[in-house]
């Protein structure tokens, strides 16, 4: 008999075979275009907070881009990707997040084994080179389908930050808890502001924020607004896992041998799989950053963006609308709710129902589960530096590579040449 997560990986085979047909996904191998429209830049260096985890990952649009996004259709447009593992930063040991030392003993360490020490502002040890070209949003990458890592059972989504901070903060993944606790500090991360720790970086947010405020989004009537600046992250959750069927009892009146037919025999089991941690996180769109993207990929657009995002174009609406010169013009209701009919046994129609929600998407997008990777067509690397110094230098060898001698017959080659070489692998 089938162990509970051996009934689970099998059902979820069964609807990736079964989706794998439909023309929207691929199958495992397969490459898909894509363009980046968060968690782009370099994270895993530039941010104080969630640095490891941040690394792992960008969240792109599948091409087209010029397909209008809608909350019915944007899992099957937007999807978490992982970055090449060679660019990761990692944590090394427990972060230093004591109010009094302020990162001062943080270590981060590239894949290579570089290491950084200390706060991004000013690093007492700066040894992991930088990406030669950063993500940015907009730029288009080529993702492979892979074998599926899901929150609850894959180290990509674990951190070395606890949540606590952000368990506080939603409500739920479209909005957050009354009165949105982001000032004041809190024990969790050491004193720190919930700012600080929850938002993007200001120097993060000038680079790839896509020149989005908070008053445009207001203005815009996007409520998504209470999540500005927020890094794309929440608490992770048990997943689904597969339909459970009670314990029973054999049924007396069958004779059949081993059958399980009969009364139940105790409650059954829960329908999730997984067991969340403080470090355990799922990544998240937050839907606004789709409005700074879209302004990314089709900048003579701008205006049709803004209508969009004010519910005001002529596409909303089955009444009067504008054209694209301003002037009135009759709309049609193309981004709304689909309706259907409930109809009794007869045929008779008895009530209507929404059976489909084509909006211009206005709800958060979370990931719980990562199946794509870049390929990294760009051959994005994390570049040497020669602005550091050797290991060991030792006189009257001249920095920065060691030469062989001749002294007589015999070779000669400086022990410590596999340190400098250690270097630069």
């Amino acid at each position: 008999m089938l162990s509970r997560e051996e009934r689970v990986e099998s059902y979820e085979k069964q609807l990736q075979h079964g989706n794998a047909v439909l023309p929207h996904l691929a199958s495992i191998g397969d490459d898909v275009l894509m363009r980046v429209v968060a968690c782009a830049g370099d994270p895993g260096v530039s941010e104080p907070w969630f640095f490891d985890i941040l690394s792992r990952f960008i969240i792109c649009m599948k091409e087209p881009v010029s397909h209008v996004p809608t909350n019915s259709k944007m899992f099957k447009q937007f999807f978490l990707v992982k970055r090449p593992r060679h660019l990761w930063v990692d944590s090394s040991g427990a972060p230093d997040v004591t109010e009094a030392n302020l990162h001062a003993g943080t270590r981060r360490k590239d894949y290579l084994g570089n290491v950084n020490i200390g706060h991004p502002n000013g690093y007492s040890v700066n040894t992991i080179p930088l990406m030669d070209t950063e993500y940015s949003v907009g730029d288009l990458i080529s993702a492979r389908k892979v074998k599926a890592e899901y929150a609850t059972n894959s180290n990509i989504f674990i951190s070395a930050f606890e949540n606590g901070d952000f368990d506080q903060y939603y409500a739920n993944v479209d909005s957050v808890n009354v009165g949105g606790k982001r000032t004041g500090k809190n024990s969790v991360m050491g004193g720190s502001y919930l700012e600080e720790v929850m938002s993007w970086s200001n120097d993060y947010w000038t680079s790839h924020g896509g020149g989005l405020s908070r008053e445009q989004l207001q203005a815009a009537n996007r409520m998504n607004h209470d999540f500005f600046q927020l890094k794309p992250l929440m608490p992770a959750a048990a997943r689904y896992g597969a339909p459970v069927k009670p314990p029973r009892a054999e049924d007396t009146s069958l004779n059949v041998k081993g059958n399980r037919r009969g009364q139940v025999t105790s409650t059954p089991g829960p329908r999730t799989v997984g067991t969340p941690t403080a470090n355990m996180y799922w990544m998240i769109l937050h839907y606004y950053r789709i409005d700074g993207a879209m302004r990314e990929f089709h900048p003579a657009s701008s205006g049709t963006i803004d209508k969009l995002q004010k519910g005001v174009h002529r596409y909303q609406t089955d009444g009067i609308g504008q054209n694209a010169l301003g002037q009135p013009k009759q709309g049609k209701q193309l981004f709304g709710m689909v309706l259907g009919e409930v109809k009794d046994s007869g045929g008779a129609v008895m009530a209507t129902e929404i059976v489909g929600d084509h909006s211009f998407i206005n709800q958060n997008i979370p990931f719980g589960l990562v199946e794509w990777e870049d390929t990294n067509q760009a051959n994005r690397q994390r570049t040497n530096r020669d602005d550091c110094m050797p290991l060991v230098i030792a006189s009257p060898n001249n920095f920065p590579i060691p030469k062989e001698r001749k002294i007589g017959s015999i070779l000669y080659s400086p022990a410590y040449s596999t340190v400098v070489a250690a270097q630069n692998p």
